[in-house]
């Protein structure tokens, strides 16, 4: 039977609309490179019974050998899963090497970019018989995910020079479990902040977090089940993105934090859009801990003025125009409102049901199946898949990679601040290199504007767009002017000299 893409999904891309061939907001590789299975760290793991250290591996894509550049973007890619062995998840996906993961690492490095696409540690009991224990095993399953990510993101780091990469431009985002560990790895960054009441186990009144155990955020410390891999290299990341995720708590956010982008199904059965209950996936989905989904995330990182730079830019393409359609106006925000048929948890993925029973059935016998109970289970992988994904296929799922990457990317491009990225800022043209000075800043009264030529035209505009103020003709090289009636807030001086133009973000306060 033939099937056909939701129309919401045709309406999504019928848009026409091209940025040229520039590096890192379109594909200018026609290849790329992969390196497979390296070794990023080694750490404990808690899947069956006592740890086990075990090598922790990653994928590395990389732009093509042709390629120039010396100091390439970092971005750490984190598959989804459920902190369970692919198939025993009682899904058809989990592991660095499914198709989604794949095809959104090797299009990133083909739009000039370096991707780590590294697996993390296993381990937790969905089926505890109280709250208790699923909660405090998978608070700590991603607990570990977050320092594996981190320790990925130190190794990748420490071959800075090996693998080009600018290590002072570093994205993390995943998907589903992974976005759940790199919503951790950007927000929780203080030891009370996993000390919160819903983290507290109810029948022992102790923290589901044991640092004796697994040592401090970052990992960088020993404890009983948490190996040291390169502490002397940061951790740090400049920008996260989320697709399908949730954050375990919204005060986990705070102002001067990094922004967000993140992308969500209208109708995920699993982790919700707002705030609710979150369900791991499998026959029988099992109620973990109430989180907060990209809808919330996004709207709170407006409001804490994380995504103000994303405000500011003049984001034209039509990616950004049709994300306003479902966003209510939260800037970062892509909200999936697919069109009727059923739940739908993650439709950028896909699978193939011939391998998901070729691959599932021997990996449920090295559980202790058997052949007939193993095949079963195997099959039941990808009809579990279906529920959530209808109409599951590579051009469904390619169809929702291509929007994600397009809307991403002149994100990534202004977190970053690539070579490039002013284009968004509403400069359209700009001569020489323009510079200039304005103090104090953050200011509660005086402004100063310093500059190295004659000062033609200063604007100020706020965070809307809208011109709060003009100076013309000032005939010198420095001009100030008083704060007046204007609010406190995010601000965005404009200079105009004859050498050029420039922008800078003002706070006042």
């Amino acid at each position: 039977m033939k099937r056909n893409l939701p129309v919401i999904i045709l309406l999504l891309f019928a848009f026409t609309y091209s940025w040229g061939q520039q590096r890192y907001l379109s594909e200018v590789f026609t290849s790329y490179q992969k390196i497979k299975d390296s070794v990023y760290a080694k750490n404990f793991e808690v899947l069956t019974g006592a740890p086990v250290l075990k090598d922790l591996k990653c994928d590395i894509y990389l732009p093509p050998a042709s390629d120039t550049a010396q100091a390439r973007p970092l971005i750490i890619m984190l598959h989804t899963g459920n902190f369970l062995p692919k198939y025993i998840n009682q899904s058809a996906t989990g592991y660095k090497d499914d198709s989604a993961t794949i095809e959104i690492c090797k299009r990133l490095a083909m739009r000039g970019y370096v991707v780590c696409a590294p697996a993390y540690r296993q381990g937790w009991n969905p089926a505890g018989s109280t709250v208790d224990i699923r909660r405090g095993t998978i608070m700590n399953a991603v607990y570990r995910g977050m320092q594996d990510a981190k320790a990925a993101i130190r190794y990748m780091r420490k071959n800075a020079a090996l693998y080009k990469i600018d290590e002072n431009k570093v994205v993390i985002g995943g998907q589903g479990t992974g976005a759940y560990i790199a919503m951790g790895c950007a927000y929780v960054d203080r030891i009370a902040e996993t000390r919160y009441s819903k983290f507290i186990n109810s029948s022992t009144n102790q923290p589901y977090i044991d640092t004796a155990l697994v040592a401090d955020i970052d990992g960088i410390t020993a404890g009983v089940i948490n190996y040291v891999n390169n502490p002397t290299y940061s951790s740090k990341v400049n920008m996260i993105f989320n697709l399908g995720g949730a954050i375990g708590d919204i005060n986990w956010m705070e102002k001067g934090e990094i922004p967000v982008v993140g992308f969500h199904s209208y109708t995920d059965p699993f982790a919700p859009d707002t705030s609710g209950m979150i369900y791991v996936p499998g026959t029988t989905p099992q109620p973990v801990i109430p989180a907060d989904g990209n809808r919330n995330v996004c709207r709170t990182a407006n409001t804490l003025g994380l995504n103000n730079d994303w405000k500011i830019a003049s984001f034209k393409d039509a990616y950004s125009v049709a994300s306003k359609i479902n966003n209510e106006g939260i800037e970062g925000y892509y909200r999936f409102k697919i069109a009727p048929g059923g739940a739908q948890a993650a439709p950028w993925e896909w699978w193939d049901s011939t391998t998901t029973v070729a691959v599932g059935t021997p990996t449920y016998m090295a559980f202790g199946y058997s052949a007939a109970a193993a095949a079963a289970a195997a099959t039941q992988c990808h009809t579990n898949g279906l529920l959530t994904n209808q109409l599951m296929s590579k051009t469904k799922a390619v169809a929702y990679i291509d929007t994600i990457l397009n809307y991403l990317s002149p994100r990534m491009m202004v977190a970053l601040k690539i070579n490039g990225y002013m284009q968004f800022m509403g400069i359209e043209k700009s001569r020489g290199e323009v510079k200039f000075a304005v103090y104090p800043n953050p200011t509660r009264d005086i402004v100063n504007v310093k500059a190295e030529s004659e000062i033609q035209h200063v604007t100020l505009t706020d965070i809307s767009g809208r011109e709060v103020l003009t100076l013309s003709n000032s005939q010198t090289d420095a001009v100030s002017f008083g704060k007046g009636t204007l609010a406190p807030g995010l601000y965005i001086i404009r200079i105009k000299t004859a050498d050029g133009e420039a922008v800078q973000r003002l706070v006042i306060e």
